[in-house]
């Protein structure tokens, strides 16, 4: 976590690239209906040689937003990487990027959170996937929105290369999040080449 469990940071920056966790989050932890919104700026780098293909990866906290959250995927492998909360949280901009020469292995990519249930907030304004290296994999789909519930208000997702998965088969992109329980009110998506 880039804060403590009840903390209201300013600012935290998680750089990670080797060790064994099941999650990394760039907010503090919170607490079940505490804290939606418990700091200014987020953010999550993932390094070579991370190699964790069960790790999540959280741009802001589990029961805690943030105002800006951000999680760079530089290299190394992990699961589901949420621009967002895992729980529950307010999250005002939420940004993942694979940055071009990236050699990043992910799952899926989310631009908003996970969310646990439709009656606690996990909702971010806006949510925005910066995808631009053609060396890069994503195995099942990128997503501007949440993955199980709740709303992501504006999503865009900026492609300006194939996304591939390890096998080279082009993988779907959707502006909206994944669950049936997943609200996207203005989605965006920008192909490029």
């Amino acid at each position: 976590y880039g804060g403590g469990d009840w903390s209201v940071r300013t600012r935290s920056l998680v750089g990670f690239d080797q060790g064994n966790v099941a999650g990394v989050f760039g907010g503090c932890h919170g607490a079940s209906s505490f804290y939606r919104y418990a700091g200014e700026t987020s953010q999550v780098n993932l390094y070579s040689p991370a190699d964790k293909e069960a790790m999540d990866i959280y741009g802001a906290g589990a029961y805690s937003g943030s105002e800006n959250a951000v999680v760079n995927l530089y290299s190394g492998k992990a699961h589901n990487v949420y621009g967002a909360s895992l729980n529950e949280g307010q999250t005002d901009n939420a940004t993942v990027n694979v940055s071009a020469g990236s050699d990043v292995t992910v799952n899926a990519i989310f631009g908003g959170g996970k969310g646990e249930t439709a009656d606690k907030p996990c909702d971010v304004a806006l949510a925005t996937v910066n995808y631009l290296s053609t060396d890069a994999h994503v195995i099942e789909s990128i997503y501007g929105g949440n993955h199980d519930y709740r709303l992501t208000v504006d999503s865009e997702v900026n492609i300006t290369v194939p996304v591939r998965n390890r096998e080279g088969n082009l993988i779907d992109v959707y502006g909206a999040g994944y669950g049936e329980h997943t609200v996207a009110q203005n989605t965006h998506v920008n192909l490029q080449d």
